[in-house]
């Protein structure tokens, strides 16, 4: 009887048994890819609403009134832990916002300013006995506080004022007294000009190339006079001299801070960063300084008592500046006919922004954004004119909700930048 089954060549055995356990690893592969996708879909989808909620947090967290060193922690029913922290930074409130949920954790860190509508005057001049004289192409818009002497029109050396309308906007009878600044904004400063630092620190040596993330305590360079070229500084890193900061067009700064009593940028800089000095800013021509950067003289506690002494800001043709100018002066000075000129703003001239003078400002070019001043001044021809603005510009804020020094009164908050 012949036999039903047939002998199979082992080859062929071979070869069915490698396409089966090919079939089981591919079969696996697939499973294991499966799984594998699905884990890690879950925890990027895990990570990304952790991301998504500590962001919604951190904005919700900076509108609060912000009174100096903030440091909460808190964890609700899923939970969820909230860090929030903020200190000062220059003209604004550094703010870290951190969550944690069982192994995960997001962080996100930036600058915070208060914020401006359209209701924050675009100029505002001391009341006094004194009106404000328009002369020249000045152009005035916006929110117009001034003297309750009033407006009008005058003349510097044959020129007369050739505008349509003394104001673009809204006139308002300003005070006796600028707006205040929060104290604990000026006692930050105050700090800073004593010890170059307000919170934790790590004294460095100096290279040419430095970056400091702001998640890390701050970078603190010291010396005599500083003279910084041909190198590349960025981030959370604070510069001070006890003398002098000289700043050169082959700098690329970003982010930072530099502190002395006297701070030196020449021509064509560019970069973004906050100069504090005590005694004296200038800056050359053709420089452009980026948002958000600061320029702030604080006079208070200088050590030389001479009224006459020109401790001031000079800004020169062609410098476009995106931030805040901001002068101090000592409380017992007050400005007079014979007065230097505090802030000097020379022809050409483009801030965008907001410049705080608590003494004399000489406007030659043009401001987009906020103006507040004690006294206005021309210096020309051979002669002073008080209140007078010639061939000046001040116009509205280009931009929407834009975050600014820290004034009394107005303590609701906005983002300025994102940090890293």
């Amino acid at each position: 009887m012949p036999s039903v089954f047939k002998k199979v060549p082992a080859q062929a055995l071979y070869f069915a048994l490698l396409i089966a356990t090919l079939g089981v690893l591919t079969l696996t592969a697939v499973l294991l890819w499966q799984h594998t996708s699905s884990f890690f879909g879950k925890q990027s989808s895990i990570a990304t609403s952790l991301h998504y909620t500590n962001k919604e947090l951190f904005l919700h967290k900076i509108k609060e009134t912000y009174t100096g060193t903030k440091d909460t922690l808190a964890v609700n029913n899923d939970n969820l832990t909230h860090k929030f922290q903020q200190k000062y930074y220059g003209c604004w409130i550094r703010s870290f916002s951190g969550v944690q949920q069982k192994n995960f954790n997001a962080n996100t860190i930036g600058l915070v300013g208060t914020s401006t509508s359209d209701r924050t005057p675009n100029f505002y001049l001391k009341n006094s006995n004194s009106p404000l004289i328009l002369v020249g192409n000045t152009r005035l818009s916006g929110q117009i506080y001034i003297p309750s002497s009033g407006i009008r029109t005058g003349t510097i050396h044959g020129n007369y004022f050739n505008g349509n309308r003394l104001v673009q906007g809204y006139k308002h009878t300003s005070k006796d007294n600028l707006p205040k600044l929060q104290s604990q904004w000026l006692t930050y400063l105050r700090t800073l000009s004593k010890e170059g630092v307000s919170d934790n620190y790590k004294a460095v040596s100096f290279s040419n190339s430095m970056k400091n993330s702001f998640f890390n305590s701050s970078f603190l360079l010291r010396g005599n006079h500083i003279s910084l070229q041909a190198c590349t500084l960025s981030g959370n890193i604070i510069v001070k001299a006890t003398s002098k900061i000289t700043v050169f067009k082959s700098a690329k700064l970003t982010d930072v801070i530099l502190i002395a009593p006297e701070i030196e940028l020449k021509s064509n800089v560019k970069g973004r960063f906050q100069c504090i000095a005590s005694e004296k800013i200038s800056v050359g021509k053709n420089c452009s300084l980026s948002y958000p950067s600061a320029i702030v003289v604080d006079n208070r506690y200088t050590n030389k008592e001479d009224e006459h002494l020109k401790s001031d800001i000079s800004i020169e043709k062609g410098t476009e500046i995106h931030g805040s100018i901001v002068f101090l002066k000592k409380k017992a000075i007050k400005p007079f006919r014979n007065s230097n000129t505090n802030v000097f703003l020379d022809e050409r001239t483009n801030i965008v922004g907001q410049v705080y003078c608590e003494g004399n400002l000489q406007l030659n070019g043009a401001i987009r954004g906020s103006v507040y001043t004690e006294q206005c001044l021309v210096d020309a021809y051979g002669s002073r004119y008080i209140n007078h603005l010639y061939n000046a510009t001040i116009a509205q804020f280009p931009v929407d909700n834009y975050a600014g020094i820290p004034l009394v009164g107005n303590e609701k908050n906005t983002l300025a930048k994102w940090l890293y």
